[in-house]
């Protein structure tokens, strides 16, 4: 469970990764065409930031806890039958 969670998480960080690169500047064509300014680009960029170092720390955390539990799971799950 632990590693599927830690996958979808990854998976999860990729899509704000991936945006983050959009141009960023003040005479952005991609900006003026959406009609977005240069403080709402720079929020954006930001929250996606925010998203995808959520998304990476999720991951990690949860696959350094399955890798971390794994030794100790046959005993526990022996134990408990």
């Amino acid at each position: 469970m632990l590693e599927w969670s830690a996958f979808y998480a990854g998976m999860a960080g990729l899509l704000p990764m991936t945006l983050i690169g959009v141009p960023l500047s003040r005479t952005s064509a991609l900006w003026r065409a959406l009609g977005r300014s240069y403080e709402e680009a720079i929020a954006f960029h930001r929250a996606l930031g925010h998203l995808m170092m959520a998304a990476c720390a999720s991951m990690s955390h949860t696959s350094f806890s399955h890798v971390a539990h794994k030794p100790a799971l046959p005993r526990l799950l022996s134990a408990s039958a």
